[in-house]
């Protein structure tokens, strides 16, 4: 018997997330964990996951005033695309998925993942702010 897909109010989407967000557990092999009452897909805890990037790039740049909406949408302005460039080149060094599996998840080809990629190296290499900024987060991200 199929269950229902589980509609999930913000507040409790909230509470969900915060207890997920110490660590991006891997789900069992049958691409599902259960917490409580409620069975997760585990692409649903990836997608978690991945969001939980974005918005530490977010926060590492505040004076830009991007948001996570921001990043997932289809601006171009520079703000947006130095904090997606840098979302997507985490995303690739830190959570061994395709480049093809993160332009899906960004809504763009796999091509616009090498260019991030590239971009941001080149910035590592020629900008020293963006590239301890670049570390910090990466740093962040392989510690938990």
């Amino acid at each position: 018997m199929k269950k229902p897909k589980l509609q999930l109010s913000p507040e409790a989407y909230d509470e969900l997330e915060r207890e997920l967000q110490q660590s991006c557990p891997v789900a069992p092999t049958n691409g599902h964990i259960t917490m409580g009452n409620v069975e997760i897909h585990r692409r649903t805890l990836a997608e978690i996951c991945l969001h939980q990037i974005i918005d530490l790039v977010c926060e590492t740049f505040p004076d830009l005033g991007v948001t996570r909406r921001d990043v997932l949408g289809p601006l171009r302005d520079t703000p947006t695309i130095t904090c997606r460039h840098t979302a997507m080149a985490l995303i690739r060094q830190t959570r061994q998925l395709s480049s093809i599996q993160v332009g899906r998840f960004f809504k763009r080809d796999h091509g616009t993942v090498l260019h991030a990629e590239a971009q941001v190296r080149n910035r590592c290499d020629t900008e020293p702010k963006y590239a301890a900024m670049y570390n910090e987060l990466l740093t962040k991200l392989t510690s938990k």
